[in-house]
Parts: structure tokens; C-alpha cells; sequence
């Protein structure tokens, strides 16, 4: 990036990252989702979302595939193995949640470790079925973007049910491409939320909304 030219919005989305990141290293009590948020922010600026999900694209579901239990499944249905998201903490950690104090919606996954995260899961509620968070994953240079949202319409009805619809690619994709893009993926899924009623909504991250 150096003397690379900047628009006004990639430099303000730079600044607030490099701020919060100094804010950081500086305090350890700064909020973790403020850092990210910072964070991508200027990620977005650099590496504008593509506007649609190829269908070939490297695709997982976590959850419940049409019977109890939380697992990894490719798009046939079968249980796999993947380094990059095995050490996520993809079972409810990337759903958003309502903290109890503040009322900004959240998820547990963006704490920087397990206690923290343990911790926010006990201060917060599992907001309304169909409402997702988008999140942006990086590992060994690959991009992964991960949709999650509390789901009993999968094959569990009971709570703290969560669905996760996570794609891999050189750059992150944008909400709506990911919400266009699952029926195309994940059809048996995308068909029973729709039997359900239940629609995506995105929650954001941060807000009382």
C-alpha cells in the first residue's frame, strides 16, 4: 500500500483502523468488536465485495443438515474436515446477539479469547431467527465470509441452534451476494428457512438494531 493513492473514504476507513489498533496496543480494555469494526472498515475500502458469488466457489454449511447436530458439511451434505474453520468457533460464535447492558447487537466469535467470549455469551440474547451477521475471516492469505444467524428450521428446534453459510475466495463478499448466492449453494437449507418464514435480515454489528 505504500504511496498508493487513497479517496477520501479509503483514507477516513484508514485512519479509524489505525487509531483503534493504536488504541489498542496502548489499552487493553478497548472493545473488541470497536477494533474490528475499525478493522473492516478499511478492509471493505480496500477490497470492494464482487457483486455475486460464482457458483463454483469453495462453499461450506455449519449446522444442523435436516437432523440434530452441529457440523461442517460440503454442499453434498457431507460431514468434512477444514483447517482454516475447524478452530472457528462456528456453532453459535458468529451469530449475532443483543448484549444485555448496552442493546448493540454482537457476537462472540470477535473476543479475543474464550473466556471473553464465554463471558459475552452470558451477558447477551440470541436475537430473533433469520437476523445474520456477516464476518470476514482471514487465513494464510485466503478470505472466507461467513453468514450466521440462530436457526430451528434445519432438523433441531431447540435453542441456541445456529446456521452458518461460509464461503472461501481472494476477496470477501458483500451481504447481499451471500444471501443471493445460498440458495444457489445450499438449496435443501435456503428452501426450508423459506417454508418457515423465516427471512435473512442482516443485524449490524455495534448498533441497537
Amino acid at each position: 500500500m505504500a504511496g498508493a493513492v487513497l479517496s477520501a473514504a479509503e483514507t477516513s476507513a484508514r485512519r479509524a483502523w489505525l487509531a483503534a489498533a493504536r488504541w489498542a496496543h496502548n489499552r487493553g480494555d478497548v472493545p473488541d468488536d470497536e477494533v474490528f469494526a475499525a478493522f473492516e472498515a478499511w478492509w471493505t475500502a480496500e477490497h470492494p465485495p464482487p457483486e455475486q458469488v460464482p457458483d463454483d466457489a469453495p462453499s461450506w454449511w455449519h449446522g444442523c443438515w435436516l437432523e440434530a447436530g452441529h457440523y461442517l458439511h460440503d454442499r453434498r451434505g457431507g460431514t468434512v474436515q477444514n483447517p482454516a474453520l475447524d478452530t472457528l468457533p462456528l456453532d453459535g460464535g458468529y451469530a449475532p446477539r443483543r448484549h444485555r447492558g448496552t442493546y448493540q447487537v454482537v457476537v462472540t466469535a470477535l473476543s479475543k479469547d474464550r473466556r471473553a467470549r464465554d463471558d459475552l455469551h452470558n451477558r447477551s440474547d440470541e436475537l430473533p431467527q433469520g437476523q445474520y451477521a456477516r464476518t470476514i475471516v482471514t487465513s494464510n492469505g485466503d478470505v472466507y465470509t461467513i453468514l450466521s444467524w440462530w436457526d430451528r428450521t434445519q432438523g433441531d428446534t431447540r435453542g441456541n441452534c445456529s446456521s452458518c453459510f461460509i464461503v472461501h475466495g481472494r476477496y470477501a463478499y458483500s451481504s447481499a451476494a451471500m444471501v443471493a448466492a445460498l440458495p444457489r449453494h445450499f438449496p435443501k437449507q435456503a428452501a426450508r428457512l423459506a417454508a418457515a418464514g423465516v427471512q435473512l435480515v442482516e443485524a449490524e454489528l455495534g448498533t441497537d438494531r
